[in-house]
């Protein structure tokens, strides 16, 4: 768990915070991950330029690469996006928008099922990456799970 407070921008003039255990505010509105209608065509999910090339996504939802980890998780937590996978993302990435998306009621976790947390003194971090997903909800979570996979 992170106990810290996690302040990040999202969008021109946009200040997310999220603490531990502690209401989620953004632009004085309180955020929740709660997932568009999956049915409706411009529900989506977001990735990085890197997914396509290592992974098969077969995911019936539109593909939009936002630029940043940060910024496509911060999509999950509002509840404009329905899932966002990040393929090469550092701890640096992460730290903050796993503690808002999960205090936002989404799901995070690593592709691979570690957790990066807590930070371990004396590891690397600058070489290793954290393949991550990010779901609205648990069903979410396990449906990108079996639609994401990576190419042999």
């Amino acid at each position: 768990m992170l106990e810290t407070c996690a302040p990040v921008r999202m969008g021109v003039g946009m200040r997310i915070i999220a603490a531990a255990g502690v209401l989620l505010a953004a632009a004085a509105l309180p955020l929740r991950a709660e997932p568009p209608d999956p049915d409706i065509p411009s529900t989506f999910f977001s990735c990085c330029s890197r997914t396509f090339q290592n992974y098969r996504i077969e995911l019936k939802y539109k593909p939009r690469i936002l630029g940043s980890a940060a910024y496509s998780f911060c999509a999950v937590a509002r509840g404009i996006a329905l899932i966002a996978f990040e393929a090469t993302p550092k701890i640096w990435d992460l730290a903050a928008v796993w503690l808002l998306v999960t205090e936002a009621g989404g799901v995070v976790e690593t592709y691979a099922g570690a957790n990066p947390f807590p930070i371990l003194a004396g590891m690397d971090y600058g070489s290793t990456s954290f393949p991550t997903l990010a779901a609205a909800t648990p069903i979410l979570m396990a449906k990108a799970r079996q639609k994401i996979n990576p190419k042999e």
